[in-house]
């Protein structure tokens, strides 16, 4: 496959532009297909969240782990033939790198920026670019909202 190139920058996520409504020209906030006029903006709150998505990886881990132990108890108490151990072996095998595994995952790391209306409505903004964000509060403290 040939080299594929995108030029120009992406376009923007957000934007602040003029709509005409029936009681005369007011700015929106726009994001996504969400509208909100900035006068109706009450509270701006920013936030970084951070995560470990481990859930998956110690599920995983944990019913490698009892499976391995049914195959090590049907061998030693049910009687089972001892070649079922291999059978354990590689499902503790698999069980214990699952645990490995969350131990070397790193935190995600994100932003959101939730912004609430005057009639309790809230909206959320959320960007992985801290840049991006910021951006955001700047063009919304320009405008005069307050957060």
């Amino acid at each position: 496959m040939g080299k594929t190139s995108v030029t120009g920058g992406l376009p923007p996520r957000f934007g602040v532009q003029n709509e005409q409504s029936e009681s005369g020209r007011r700015r929106i906030l726009w994001f996504g297909s969400v509208r909100i006029p900035l006068g109706e903006i009450e509270k701006i709150q920013a936030e970084e969240i951070r995560e470990r998505p481990t859930a998956g990886l110690l599920l995983g881990a944990c019913v490698f782990m009892t499976v391995a132990m049914m195959f090590a108890f049907g061998v030693f108490e049910l009687g089972w033939r001892q070649r079922f151990l291999i059978g354990f072996l590689f499902l503790a095998g698999l069980g214990c790198a699952g645990l490995w595994e969350t131990t070397k995952i790193k935190s995600e790391r994100y932003f959101e920026v939730h912004i609430r209306s005057r009639t309790g409505k809230t909206w959320t903004f959320a960007s992985a670019n801290p840049s991006e964000v910021e951006a955001l509060l700047g063009t919304l403290a320009a405008e005069g909202v307050k957060a």
